[in-house]
């Protein structure tokens, strides 16, 4: 059974039979023992407030002569041979301080087992020993998945790059050798990849640390887009590792295939791609519910979070969840019965915005420092949650602070949705510097690992609509070619992104002629949709970086919409609305779904001690108060809905409802399944109100009766 070892001790010298050449070191991760546990202690200040600065964790000391020393969370798991070292990828490191390390000549080879998770975001080190990139050496893979060796030959940073990716999740031979008189010379299971023959000395890092699986310089991003120091993250392998020796000689390609062969394994695949969670889509129940949706267990080693970080919408219909979970910042998701991740995006201020560096958004707070949910009601009627968040950059500067209260931007989105799998997304911008850039929407698809954006969204990508049942679809990569979107409905308000699944996400706005539709054009590599990974899931400081593969979470957009309708303003806010939701319908099939949220039935109360407030957007709710709670009576309430004001699973909300109190619902002239009719009560400090949706759908006038 493999077992997470956290604070130990890992053995790695173990000698070899009939080696090829004398080793000047190996690490074959065999033997374990418990470390000694101490409490790391604050410095204690002289004079003054001194900051406390947390120390490295020590996992462990290597036995033997060298002594080496173990950084963070590890696991031991099954190697090559014996056992392995599983790097988290974030904090595992094996350092042998530079007076332990044997002293390396003109002519050496590096080799391994690894099997990686994911590629990091620039060059991560397999092993090191250098200063500044100047001097030593470097072995590692770069962002794309490539081998890469580096070293000082003749007094110049040399680089070999590999000309092919590694296999993710499969055990893999790889070796480098540096010869001052051949150069550089990478291998892949037995057969050489890559050479670069530089001629001249090697140059040694002289009282440098030698590093395992962390590269030993924070680097930024690529592609590079700042030099701060404050964007540089450090690089570490995430995946595992064994069998990893430095030989005294450069050796030949015979002698390293007859190493890859000696030690092949029969069963290469021993990692498989990482799940996000999205909670249980088994149509259950409908509600919101608290839980923490757990990644991998070295993404949550990193989180100091409770059971109930996250929350889940389930459904009575299983083809979908709504999440909100810290990998995604909180940003909301539409999550598939397939497991595609889709969001309309969230309030973003133009990137550098006030100072601030990259794209000012949610995105860019990666521990959600400022990203907060809440469920404020569920009921069986329907769920109302909380998201406050603010748009800020890499460095978690807030933009257009305030001179005098010190408050920079916030957010509060409200999400109310129902048991159709419809919501309205209610998004308010507080600011001080209410007219510069904001973008309100943008379609964004997520990926989860081991898929590219072709495995999730189909080649006629978008569909958008109008209210009359005019619909224009857009394929790709014809349309990415374009510099704008061609053809578009005559007030366009109704969007569907075409998912390679049974259903697929909508959004609706109020139109006007001014709705402006941005398409982004081109590509990503090895795909005809652009696509990141940046976010989400990943910690670094990095914004708009391109994804390469599939090994991490990666998302794609395809247009933001701006200039609807606005709901309502201030001085230093604005508010806009949206329909949203999950759909099997074609995008035409929608307009009647649309005019019953734009264009609404009127609602007339018939009889009964109550005042109709009409037809409240924000809700998607028809709004009657119970004008005296000690004397409530029955309630009939008529809804005249005709062709240009349908009704579509309409929600009634009856406000002052007597505490205690339970409704008999009747639809005069329909029968209606109990299942079709859901009931809930929701508590605020000023009372309580009844919210009740049915399933159905009309043109003609219905009447309801609600009794107490």
């Amino acid at each position: 059974m493999n077992k997470m070892w956290i604070g130990i001790v890992v053995s790695a010298v173990v000698s070899f039979a009939a080696q090829a050449a004398p080793v000047a070191a190996e690490w074959d991760f065999d033997a374990v023992q418990p470390a000694e546990k101490k409490t790391p202690q604050p410095q204690k200040p002289k004079r003054g407030l001194v900051p406390w600065v947390a120390p490295d964790k020590v996992s462990g000391l290597l036995p033997g002569e060298a002594r080496d020393t173990v950084y963070g969370n590890i696991e031991q798991v099954e190697g090559v041979r014996g056992k392995a070292l599983k790097f988290d990828g974030f904090t595992t490191r094996v350092v042998r301080k530079a007076d332990q390390a044997a002293p390396l000549g003109q002519r050496f080879t590096i080799e391994a087992w690894i099997a990686p998770q994911e590629f990091s975001l620039n060059q991560t080190a397999i092993m090191n020993c250098e200063k500044d990139r100047q001097t030593g050496y470097f072995f590692g893979i770069d962002n794309q998945g490539r081998l890469l060796v580096q070293a000082n030959i003749g007094g110049q940073w040399q680089t070999c790059t590999s000309g092919v990716s590694l296999p993710l999740h499969c055990w893999a031979h790889v070796a480098a050798t540096v010869d001052a008189d051949k150069g550089l010379t990478l291998y892949l299971n037995g057969k050489s990849v890559g050479s670069n023959p530089v001629k001249g000395p090697f140059t040694s890092a002289q009282g440098a640390d030698t590093w395992i699986g962390m590269s030993q310089m924070k680097q930024v991003t690529v592609p590079v887009r700042s030099q701060d120091p404050e964007l540089f993250n450090w690089m570490v392998f995430d995946g595992l590792i064994d069998e990893l020796k430095i030989h005294k000689k450069a050796l030949s390609g015979e002698e390293i295939h007859a190493s890859y062969e000696a030690l092949k394994p029969a069963e290469v695949r021993v990692l498989q791609y990482r799940k996000m969670p999205s909670g249980p889509k088994d149509g259950k129940r409908f509600g919101a519910f608290y839980t923490r949706l757990n990644y991998s267990p070295e993404w949550e080693k990193q989180w100091r979070v409770g059971g109930r970080a996250d929350v889940v919408v389930t459904f009575e219909d299983p083809r979908a969840n709504f999440v909100l979970w810290r990998g995604t910042s909180y940003i909301p998701h539409w999550v598939t019965q397939n497991d595609i991740w889709y969001n309309n995006q969230f309030v973003e201020r133009r990137g550098g915005s006030d100072g601030c560096i990259g794209c000012v958004e949610p995105m860019s707070d990666k521990k959600c420092r400022f990203s907060h949910v809440r469920v404020l009601h569920s009921t069986p009627a329907r769920t109302v949650i909380h998201w406050r968040y603010a748009p800020v950059g890499l460095k978690h500067k807030h933009p257009y602070i305030d001179p005098y209260s010190g408050q920079g931007d916030w957010v509060d989105e409200y999400y109310t949705i129902y048991p159709d799998m419809v919501g309205v997304r209610s998004i308010t911008l507080h600011s001080t510097a209410i007219d510069e850039f904001t973008d309100w929407q943008e379609a964004i698809i997520v990926h989860p690992p081991g898929r590219m954006p072709e495995d999730n969204i189909k080649a006629t990508a978008l569909s958008i609509g109008n209210l009359k049942g005019e619909v224009t679809d857009y394929t790709w990569p014809e349309t990415s070619k374009l510099c704008k979107l061609m053809n578009v409905p005559s007030q366009g308000c109704i969007q569907v992104v075409n998912l390679k699944s049974e259903v697929s996400p909508f959004m609706i706005v109020p139109p006007t002629d001014n709705i402006r539709i941005s398409l982004f054009r081109s590509h990503g590599p090895n795909s005809m949709f652009r696509h990141w990974n940046h976010w989400p899931v990943a910690h670094g400081m990095s914004s708009t970086t391109p994804a390469f593969d599939a090994s991490k979470p990666s998302h794609t957009s395809l247009t933001s919409w701006k200039n609807w309708q606005l709901h309502r303003s201030t001085d230093n806010s604005r508010t806009h609305l949206m329909l949203h939701g999950v759909t099997d319908k074609r995008c035409k099939d929608l307009a009647i779904l649309g005019k019953s949220w734009i264009s609404p039935a009127k609602a007339k109360v018939v009889s009964g001690n109550y005042r109709s407030d009409g037809f409240d957007m924000e809700q998607r709710a028809y709004v009657v108060k119970l004008q005296n709670p000690d004397k409530a009576d029955a309630l009939h309430l008529k809804l005249d809905a005709n062709d240009s004001s349908p009704l579509v699973n309409p929600a009634v909300v009856v406000e002052n409802w007597p505490d205690g109190a339970k409704a008999k619902i009747e639809v005069i002239g329909r029968e209606l399944n109990p299942e079709n009719i859901k009931i809930g009560i929701e508590k605020e400090i000023d009372g309580s109100t009844l919210v009740m949706s049915l399933k159905l759908q009309a043109s003609e006038p219905i009447e309801i009766k609600i009794k107490p």
